[in-house]
C-alpha cells in the first residue's frame, strides 16, 4: 500500500508567501497542516482557503515547540517540512511518492536552493522529509533541528539523499522585515545559551546572524568562540571558515582571510568555495596571476560534495564570471598603459591575457584582446589628416567572395583616412577568398578575422563589430563598388542624436534606396559612369529622406545608437537582419534616412549563387520565419502587417497551419505546462488538437475550460485509454493543417520552435518529417548532459541552442514521436498510426520506416530545443514501461521481418529496411477504418 505524506508548517504574518508555498506541495501531499503562531494579517484566512488544517497556538520563543505541535497533528506516514518562504520544485516533487514508498529509509537529506534576485545564490542538503515517528522530535528553541533524534532512533544508514528540491526566497523579503527577524534570532539564540551554555552550534549561529547584519567584526568574534569549541567534523564548520572568510574579505583584512583557508584548505580539500574566496582575496591585493590560478583551480576541481554549503555555480558559472571580470580588468588596465608614456608596458599584461583564454575561450574578451593589441600597435605611428570627419569602421562579411571583393576593397582603400578601418570577417570561404584575404594581409587600416566556420552574416558582423575602434561603424556587402565622399556624405546626416542610421542609394536595391526613386531614368544614358550618376544625384538632392526600412548592403551608424540598442540579432543566419535592425532602430525612437547625395554600386546576391537556390531559399525563409516570430511575440495579441513596419510587401514568413495533437492520459501537471508553453511560444498559425485518453485527474474540465477560452482548440474526449497511436490517429482526422505535429504532453516547447521547423518544411519538398533536438530522446535527437537544472534555465540554454546552430540540420532515418511535424501530403500517401502497438513504443518507428519507403526525407533541426521529461504517461498509469517496449519490439520485428537477433539495445539497421518498394497493402495504415464514429464525436461545444 502507498505511504501517505503531511506537509507541516509553522507561519506567522505570511500572507505575502504562504500561498506559493501550499501551491507548491499541494499536488504531491495528502495532509497540508498549518501551525499559526500569532498572525495578525491574512495568513490564516489564506491557509484555510487554500484547504489546510490551520491551529493557533501561542508563541513562546520557540521553534521546536511549533515544529512538534505540528507534527502532532500529522496523519500521513511521512512528514514534509517547509517555512512560507520556501516552496517545493515541481519537476522534483513528482518522485515524493517514489521516496517516501522505498522501505529502506527513515529519512532524506532533500536539494536546498537559496534563491536570490530570482537566480540560485547557494545550494546545500537539508533535511527535510522523514517518517511520522514520536520519538522524532525537533530541538533547540531557534535553528531547531530533527535529525538528531532521528539518528538517536535510527541509524545514519537509514538516512538517504533525494533529489526532491526546496526553493527558498527568505533573502528576498523586504530588508527591514529581514533586520527585524535576524534581531529577534539573535536574542533567541543568547536565550538558547541558557540551555546549551557555549555550545559550538549556538556561537555559529550568532556569527551568521550578526554577518547577516554587516557587523563582521562581531560575527568574526563568534565564529571564533565557535571555531575552539566545535569538531573539525561537525556538518558547520566548513561553512563557518567560508563565512569567516568573507567577513574578512569585508573588513579588508585580506591577508588574514588568505591565512585561515590556508590553514583549512587540506582540511577541507575538496571544498571548492575555499578556492573561490582565495582567488577574491588575491584579486583585492591585486595580485592578478595568483587570482587565476584559483579560478582555473575551481573549474577543474568542479563542484563540491552536496555536504557542503556552496555557491551556486562554483563548478563553472561564478568562476568563469569571475575570470572574465579580471581580463575585462586587465584589458582597461593595458588600455591605460597604452595611453601611458611607456605604452609598451602593456605586452606582459597582454600576455598574460592570452594565456589565460588558451585555458578559458572567451570570444568576446578575445575580440576585446585584439582591439587592444591593434590599439597598441597603432600607438607606435599615427598620422594625422585634414578631413573634418570622424574615423571609420567599415566591417565586411565575406563568404566565397572573390569574383567581387578584390574591387570593393579597392575603391574601399581610395577613400579612407588615416584611423579608419577595414575589418573583414571571412564565414570560411572555399573558392580562393581566404588566399586572396591573406595576400592582402592585415595592416594599419585592415584587419582580417577567419571565421571556421560559416558563422552566418549577422554573427559575422557581431564579430566584426567587437573589435572596432571608431565611433561610426559601416556594414557594407563584398560585391559593391564605393565612391568618392561617400563616407563624409553619409556621416554630415547625424545631425541629431535621434538619427539611428544613414543609408545610400544605390542600383540593386529594393525601396526607397533604389536609385530610380531618386533620379528620372531619361537623364541616364548607356553610357553613364558611377561618377555621372553621382554628380546628378547632389544636383538632384533636396536633402535626407526619411523611411522606415534601411537595407544592409550599406548601412551607417553610430556606436553610440549601437550601445543603446544593440547590433544584428545572431538568431538571423542569413537576410532580414536589416528589416530586423531598422524595426528596433525605430522601436527605440531613432529616425532612419537615406542620404540621396551617396551612390553605392551594388552587383547584388553574388555569395548568395554560389550555393544551390533551395540552399539559400531555406536560410532566407528561416531568417523570415524567426524574424516573424519575434515581431508578432512583440505585438502579441494584436497583429502586426509588413507594410505598416517597413512599407515593404515582400516580407513572406510561412502562411502554413500546423495542427498541433497532443494525447494525453492523466498527468494534468504535465499537460498543462505544455499547452501553457505552446501559447506563450507559437505565433505562428496553429490549431491544438487534444487527445484525452479516458483521463481521470481533472483533465477532462481543464480542457474543457481551455477550449472556451480559445477557438483553435478542439477537444476529443475517449472513455478509456485507446493508446497513443490510436489517439493520434484521431487527431490526423480532425486536424485541419497542412502540417500535422504530434507531441507528448510530458514536453515543454521553446521560443521559435515552430518557426524554424515550418522553414524546412515550406523549403525542401523532399523532406515529409521533422523533429528537433531533446534532453530525453532515444536516438541522434539526444543532447546528452544538458546543462540547465530548471524550466528557466532551460529557456536560456534553448536560446544558446537556437543562436549557434541557426539553420543548421540534419537528415537521418527516424524521428521520435515526442515531437514530430509531418507534411499532410505523407499522410495522404502513407496513412497514420498503426494501431497494433497499442499503449504506445515503435508505432513512431514503424511510421519513419514507411515515410522513408515512399521517398521522403526525415530532418532534424539542431537550432530547436524540446524539453522532455520523459515517460510520464507511463510511469502514472503504473505501467511497466519496460515489458510494453519488450513487447512492442515483438510486434514491431515480426512487422518487419527482422531478425531474432537483434534487440532493442542494439536497434535495426532502418537503411536496409527503407530499401524496398512501396506496397499499398502492406505499408498503408487508414486512419479512417476504425474511427469513423470518432468523426462524429468531435462536438462543437468540446464536451
Amino acid at each position: 500500500m502507498s505511504c501517505t505524506l503531511s506537509l507541516c508548517i509553522i507561519a506567522k504574518d505570511e500572507e505575502h508567501q504562504i500561498s506559493r508555498c501550499i501551491n507548491s506541495a499541494k499536488p504531491f501531499v495528502d495532509q497540508i497542516v498549518v501551525v499559526d503562531t500569532g498572525s495578525s494579517d491574512n495568513t490564516i484566512k489564506l491557509a484555510e482557503q487554500l484547504g489546510t488544517e490551520v491551529y493557533q497556538i501561542e508563541w513562546r520563543d520557540d521553534f521546536s515547540e511549533a515544529r512538534n505541535k505540528s507534527l502532532s497533528y500529522a496523519t500521513g506516514d511521512w512528514i514534509l517540512f517547509l517555512d512560507c518562504d520556501e516552496e517545493l520544485d515541481q519537476s522534483t516533487g513528482q518522485i515524493l511518492k517514489d521516496v517516501i514508498n522505498n522501505q529502506n529509509y527513515d529519512g532524506y537529506w532533500l536539494q536546498y536552493i537559496n534563491i536570490y534576485n530570482n537566480k540560485p545564490s547557494t545550494n546545500f542538503l537539508a533535511f527535510r522529509l522523514f517518517r511520522n515517528n514520536p520519538n522524532f522530535r525537533f530541538e533547540s528553541r531557534i535553528h531547531e533541528q530533527v535529525l538528531p533524534s532521528v539518528l538517536r532512533h535510527s541509524t545514519p544508514g537509514r538516512i538517504g539523499e533525494s533529489n526532491v528540491t526546496v526553493y527558498h526566497y527568505g533573502y528576498e523579503n523586504d530588508e527591514v522585515i529581514n533586520k527585524n527577524k535576524t534581531e529577534r534570532n539573535i536574542r533567541m539564540l543568547k536565550k538558547a545559551r541558557e540551555d546549551y551554555g557555549e555550545a559550538g552550534f549556538i556561537n555559529f549561529y550568532l556569527g551568521v546572524e550578526h554577518q547577516r547584519l554587516g557587523n563582521y567584526c562581531e560575527a568574526l568574534a563568534y565564529y571564533n568562540k565557535s571555531l575552539n569549541k566545535s569538531s573539525l567534523d561537525e556538518s558547520y564548520t566548513p561553512a563557518m571558515i567560508r563565512s569567516m572568510a568573507y567577513c574578512f574579505m569585508n573588513t579588508n583584512e585580506y591577508r588574514h582571510g588568505l591565512n585561515l583557508i590556508n590553514r583549512y584548505q587540506q582540511v577541507y580539500s575538496d571544498y571548492t568555495d575555499l578556492i573561490y574566496i582565495k582567488g577574491i582575496l588575491y584579486f583585492k591585493l591585486d595580485d592578478y596571476s595568483s587570482a587565476l590560478d584559483c579560478m582555473n583551480q575551481c573549474l577543474v576541481m568542479g563542484a563540491p560534495p552536496k555536504r557542503y554549503f556552496s555557491i551556486y555555480g562554483i563548478d563553472h558559472e561564478k568562476p568563469i564570471h569571475f575570470i572574465k571580470m579580471l581580463l575585462n580588468t586587465l584589458i582597461q588596465h593595458s588600455r591605460e598603459i597604452i595611453y601611458s608614456n611607456n605604452p609598451y608596458l602593456a605586452f606582459p599584461v597582454l600576455t598574460t591575457i592570452s594565456d589565460q583564454l588558451n585555458k578559458t575561450p572567451d570570444e568576446q574578451i578575445y575580440f576585446e584582446h585584439l582591439k587592444t593589441t591593434h590599439l597598441l600597435l597603432r600607438s607606435k605611428n599615427t598620422k594625422t589628416t585634414n578631413s573634418h570627419r570622424k574615423e571609420t569602421s567599415i566591417i565586411i562579411v565575406t563568404y566565397n567572395s572573390l569574383k567581387t571583393l578584390p574591387t570593393c576593397i579597392n575603391s574601399i582603400l581610395d577613400t579612407i583616412i588615416s584611423g579608419d578601418e577595414v575589418i573583414i570577417v571571412d564565414n570560411n570561404s572555399t573558392d580562393g577568398t581566404r588566399e586572396y584575404l591573406q595576400q592582402l594581409g592585415s595592416s594599419e587600416n585592415i584587419k582580417i578575422i577567419y571565421n571556421k566556420t560559416n558563422v552566418g552574416f549577422s554573427l559575422g558582423c557581431n564579430i566584426g563589430y567587437s573589435i572596432t575602434l571608431n565611433d561610426y561603424i559601416v556594414l557594407l556587402n563584398p560585391d559593391t563598388i564605393v565612391t568618392t565622399d561617400w563616407l563624409e556624405n553619409m556621416q554630415k546626416y547625424f545631425t541629431n542624436k535621434d538619427i539611428g542610421a544613414v543609408g545610400p542609394v544605390s542600383n540593386y536595391v529594393a525601396g526607397k534606396q533604389n536609385l530610380h526613386f531618386q533620379i528620372d531614368a531619361n537623364k541616364l544614358t548607356p553610357d553613364s559612369d558611377i561618377d555621372e550618376l553621382v554628380k546628378i544625384l547632389q544636383e538632384n538632392s533636396n536633402g535626407p529622406i526619411e523611411t522606415k526600412l534601411l537595407i544592409g548592403f550599406c548601412m551607417m551608424l553610430p556606436r553610440s545608437v549601437i550601445n543603446k540598442v544593440g547590433f544584428l540579432d545572431n538568431s538571423l543566419f542569413l537576410g532580414n537582419d536589416d528589416l530586423e535592425l531598422s524595426w528596433r532602430l525605430k522601436e527605440n525612437g531613432f529616425r532612419l534616412l537615406i542620404a540621396p547625395d551617396v551612390f553605392i554600386y551594388h552587383k547584388g546576391q553574388v555569395s548568395f549563387n554560389t550555393k544551390p537556390n533551395s540552399d539559400t531559399n531555406y536560410l532566407v525563409q528561416h531568417s523570415t520565419n524567426v524574424l516573424a516570430h519575434k515581431i508578432a511575440r512583440y505585438y502579441h495579441p494584436d497583429h502586426y502587417r509588413p507594410e505598416n513596419i517597413w512599407g515593404i510587401n515582400w516580407f513572406k514568413p510561412s502562411a502554413a497551419l500546423t495542427s498541433i495533437i497532443i494525447p494525453c492520459y492523466n498527468q494534468l501537471e504535465y499537460t498543462k505546462l505544455c499547452l501553457e508553453s505552446i501559447f506563450t511560444y507559437t505565433m505562428e498559425p496553429f490549431e491544438l488538437i487534444v487527445i484525452n485518453n479516458g483521463s481521470s485527474d481533472g483533465t477532462k474540465e481543464y480542457l474543457k475550460e481551455l477550449s472556451q477560452q480559445h477557438d483553435n482548440v478542439k477537444v476529443i474526449n475517449n472513455e478509456e485509454n485507446l493508446g497513443y497511436g490510436a489517439a493520434c490517429n484521431q487527431g490526423l482526422i480532425a486536424g485541419q493543417g497542412d502540417y500535422f505535429l504530434i507531441l507528448n504532453n510530458d514536453t515543454v516547447v521553446t521560443e521559435g520552435w515552430l518557426a524554424r521547423m515550418l522553414a524546412v518544411g515550406d523549403c525542401f519538398n523532399e523532406i515529409g518529417i521533422i523533429g528537433p533536438r531533446s534532453n530525453a530522446v532515444a536516438g541522434v535527437q539526444l543532447i546528452n548532459n544538458v546543462s540547465y537544472k530548471s524550466i528557466k534555465e532551460m529557456r536560456s540554454f534553448s536560446r544558446k541552442l537556437a543562436i549557434k546552430y541557426a539553420s543548421q540540420g540534419f537528415e537521418t532515418n527516424r524521428v521520435i514521436g515526442l515531437c514530430m511535424m509531418i507534411k499532410r501530403e505523407v499522410i495522404k500517401r502513407i496513412g497514420g498510426f498503426d494501431l497494433r502497438f497499442g499503449l504506445g513504443n515503435f508505432e513512431d518507428d514503424d511510421f519513419c520506416l514507411r515515410a522513408r519507403i515512399t521517398g521522403y526525407k526525415i530532418w532534424v533541426c539542431n537550432d530547436v530545443f524540446i524539453h522532455h521529461f520523459g515517460s510520464k504517461t507511463f510511469s502514472g498509469a503504473k505501467l511497466d514501461y519496460n515489458e510494453l517496449m519488450k513487447n512492442n519490439w515483438i510486434e514491431f520485428t515480426k512487422k518487419w521481418s527482422i531478425s531474432n537477433n537483434d534487440s532493442t539495445i542494439r536497434g535495426y539497421n532502418s537503411s536496409k529496411l527503407i530499401n524496398q518498394e512501396f506496397n499499398h497493402q502492406f505499408h498503408y495504415c487508414p486512419v479512417e477504418d476504425s474511427y469513423e464514429k470518432q468523426k462524429q464525436s468531435i462536438p462543437n461545444n468540446n464536451e
